[in-house]
């Protein structure tokens, strides 16, 4: 997939990225942003195509002009620094390294910019660490943090950035997307996708949603065959330990979407579904787990109908 854009060419979050534009064009650009919404919507290429136009010399209304010095040389250029996480977590090490880092003065640019992708896996000591160059930082820094879920960053953290908050892509963003990078979609892709491309793009090779869509139809019809029939194909998938709670999420979703059809049936049958992921997580039989789940449904369909 391309993901060579500009700020005025990405698809979706425009009042984002015209807020983001001004900032740039206005030079009052502060030295520390928490960009924080769901996965796969983005937030990290807005992070990068924003550094790119922090630190072109030659700025055209708040965005890059792509031939300065810096655009040439910004995916090499010591100007931005990019700190990634390492099996799940960003380690203390790796933060007081890039907190060295800051100090160090612009090389091309006037400015440099510090990327903190998936920020929320820093752990306590990490954000510790982090706090120090939040509190002093040098003129010329620019630090952008990227999270999921902000309320595992510490309130001193928080205190200490401009928050940006990014929200789901529309059915129509997500089409656009897709079309730009010649990637064929259907409808029950972009139902499952929740708004983020990244999770359209994971389930495109994935060989179980319609199996999803099959038990949710049987759980309307509150026919036990057709959902013990479903439930056995989804019991054959290879990954099921692992994915389980995606299947679960998924389906939960599904089942959310129609909630204005029966509230108190569909709040109850999620509440069942969710309890069964729940004894799942804690180390419960799966298999058992799911059967029980179905069995609750079933009585729960005859008990309403």
């Amino acid at each position: 997939i391309d993901w060579s854009y500009n700020l005025k060419n990405i698809v979706g979050h425009e009042k984002i990225i015209g807020n983001l534009k001004s900032i740039v064009k206005s030079g009052k650009i502060s030295n520390a942003y928490l960009f924080c919404g769901m996965d796969g919507i983005g937030k990290f290429l807005v992070a990068k195509e924003f550094a790119k136009s922090i630190l072109c010399i030659d700025s055209k209304d708040g965005d890059y002009c792509d031939s300065c010095e810096s655009c040439k040389t910004f995916n090499s250029s010591s100007d931005l620094v990019i700190l990634e996480s390492e099996e799940g977590v960003i380690k203390v090490d790796k933060v007081r390294s890039l907190c060295k880092e800051i100090m160090l003065k612009p090389t091309v640019s006037n400015r440099r910019v510090f990327i903190i992708n998936d920020a929320d896996l820093m752990n306590d000591s990490s954000q510790n660490a982090l706090l120090k160059s939040l509190e002093e930082p040098p003129k010329y820094a620019t630090i952008i943090l990227v999270a999921t879920n902000k309320s595992k960053l510490k309130k001193t953290i928080l205190s200490r950035c401009v928050t940006v908050d990014f929200h789901e892509l529309s059915k129509d963003e997500l089409i656009s997307i897709s079309n730009q990078n010649s990637i064929e979609i259907n409808d029950m892709l972009l139902k499952y996708s929740g708004g983020s491309f990244g999770k359209l793009l994971s389930l495109i090779n994935c060989d179980y949603l319609d199996l999803i869509d099959d038990f949710k139809n049987a759980i309307d019809d509150g026919n036990i065959l057709e959902m013990n029939k479903a439930l056995s194909s989804i019991k054959k998938i290879k990954t099921l330990k692992e994915d389980v709670n995606d299947i679960i999420n998924m389906l939960v979703k599904m089942l959310s979407q129609t909630l204005s059809d029966d509230c108190t049936k569909r709040v109850k049958q999620i509440s069942i579904i969710e309890e069964a992921r729940n004894n799942i997580s804690r180390n419960a039989n799966l298999e058992d787990s799911l059967d029980y789940m179905v069995v609750r449904l079933w009585e729960e369909s005859k008990r309403r109908n």
